[in-house]
């Protein structure tokens, strides 16, 4: 098994992460994405035409945010919903109200989107026709391990030293998990 490296790094702009990829016709949603690195990750993804919805606490708020991303992007398709991560009432709203699939999850803001859009995320997949989803974790992020096995992912092998951070001198390994959808 060969090492995965990328030449991005600590000073990448996300536009040189998302140059030359084209995601027109995919739906993305972002928690946290009205400030920090989340405006920075949904920038990228409405410049490559991606559906951009921001989940987060105060969309009233964003409004600003969301004006200048459009422009910047030159996408209209970026929109908010509310979305209170530490209310589980906000986080079943919000799983009802979406429709279609979604593509792209950026889980950015607080701990993490609760199981209830992972939940729907499967859903589309299996109407989709996906039967199996994989996926990799840091070695080291025992919460993520421990929530993906919550929820029906197995184990299925470690890749070793593939994966460099941009804030390490050393490779990590990375967990192979993957979940069957019946």
């Amino acid at each position: 098994m060969s090492r995965f490296t990328t030449p991005f790094g600590f000073h990448s702009t996300a536009a040189e992460v998302i140059a030359g990829v084209d995601l027109a016709g995919k739906r993305a949603i972002i928690t946290g994405g009205a400030a920090g690195i989340g405006i920075e990750i949904a920038r990228a993804l409405a410049i490559a035409g991606a559906a951009v919805t921001l989940a987060i606490r105060r969309p009233d708020a964003a409004e600003a945010v969301l004006a200048e991303l459009r422009h910047s992007a030159g996408n209209s398709a970026v929109d908010a919903k509310h979305l209170d991560l530490s209310d589980l009432r906000s986080v079943r709203a919000f799983t009802t109200a979406w429709k279609g699939l979604l593509h792209i999850l950026i889980n950015n803001a607080g701990s993490g989107l609760a199981r209830q859009v992972i939940d729907n995320a499967i859903l589309d997949l299996r109407a989709a026709g996906i039967r199996r989803v994989e996926l990799t974790v840091e070695c080291d992020n025992a919460r993520a391990i421990a929530f993906y096995t919550k929820i029906g992912f197995e184990r299925e092998g470690t890749l070793r030293q593939a994966y460099k951070r941009a804030t390490d001198l050393s490779f990590v390994d990375e967990i192979v998990m993957a979940r069957l959808i019946d």
